[in-house]
């Protein structure tokens, strides 16, 4: 029985692909499921949708505001409220892989939040969950400066 040995050349292979791996999916997935309009927005979304539309004279309302406000500054650009939602939930992700690798703050930790299979059901939404994120890992962020 022959043992092959792994020459210097390869060893460092497999840490290479694996974190080229990871964005490849991220991008598949916003590809194929963030663009599927019959998945991705519910009776909440639409409540979002018309509250947005309905800014800066709100009635009545038992949602939060900022993702509508946020909704309606990105719909300036693009005319419709579901790619709006898209672009933010986007940008959310952008944002917080941005953020956790200038920081330095569990940047590997977060990817593996990110690829978790409820974030990857959380993200298409057309939700509020969306901007939360992003503000909760900030957050956390301050915390930890804070208290270290």
């Amino acid at each position: 029985m022959k043992i092959h040995k792994i020459s210097d050349e390869n060893k460092n292979l497999f840490p290479k692909y694996f974190y080229w791996s990871i964005p490849i999916f991220l991008i598949s997935n916003i590809i194929f499921r963030y663009f599927y309009y019959e998945g991705t927005a519910t009776t909440d979304s639409f409540s979002y949708f018309k509250l947005a539309a309905s800014l800066p004279k709100i009635k009545s309302s038992y949602f939060p505001i900022l993702y509508p406000f946020l909704l309606r500054v990105t719909n300036l650009f693009t005319n419709d409220y579901f790619i709006s939602s898209k672009i933010l939930s986007i940008i959310s992700i952008l944002f917080i892989l941005y953020f956790t690798k200038k920081v330095n703050f569990f940047w590997k930790e977060i990817w593996i939040l990110l690829l978790s299979p409820i974030c990857l059901m959380i993200m298409p939404m057309s939700w509020s969950e969306t901007i939360l994120l992003p503000i909760l890992i900030v957050y956390f962020y301050l915390n930890y400066i804070i208290h270290k």
